[in-house]
């Protein structure tokens, strides 16, 4: 997910983040490099220990501030009503009940507050998703979970 064609979207993705945040599937931190000035705080949510310490330099060359906030985007250990944005990209199709990580995201957010993500999911094309579907348990094993072929509902 470190594709150079990939920061346009987080860029897009982050742009009017401010205040505090909450980002799910914090990971190596990629999406620090594009968090506006105007946010001051971040807390970072990801079950994986590899992902902090290839985030460490990112974090510790960063103007905002991170801090590790839980392990799962199912239970964020946050007050309700206590965050200006969410943040997440190509995350929940890695969370086991992508339902619930959305219940919560929406507890922790304050009044006004808005969720910010890019995500994939299962294609309408039927050629594309057989393969999806072939390669999805490879890829679950190899990028934490992911389902490539899990349906995404307006």
């Amino acid at each position: 997910m470190a594709a150079k064609q990939l920061g346009p979207i987080r860029a897009r993705v982050a742009a009017g983040l401010d205040g505090e945040v909450v980002e799910v599937g914090f990971g190596s931190g990629l999406n620090i490099a594009y968090y506006p000035p105007a946010v001051h705080r971040v807390r970072a949510v990801d079950p994986a220990t590899l992902g902090r310490k290839l985030a460490a330099k990112r974090v510790a060359t960063s103007q905002v501030p991170a801090e590790v906030a839980g392990l799962d985007g199912q239970h964020l250990p946050v007050d309700s009503g206590s965050v200006d944005h969410v943040l997440a990209t190509w995350t929940l199709c890695s969370i086991p009940q992508p339902e619930r990580a959305l219940a919560e995201i929406y507890r922790v957010l304050r009044p006004g507050g808005r969720f910010h993500f890019a995500e994939h999911g299962r294609s309408p094309d039927p050629k594309v998703a057989r393969w999806q579907d072939r390669l999805t348990p490879i890829q679950r094993r190899l990028a934490g979970g992911c389902h490539l072929s899990r349906p995404i509902r307006p």
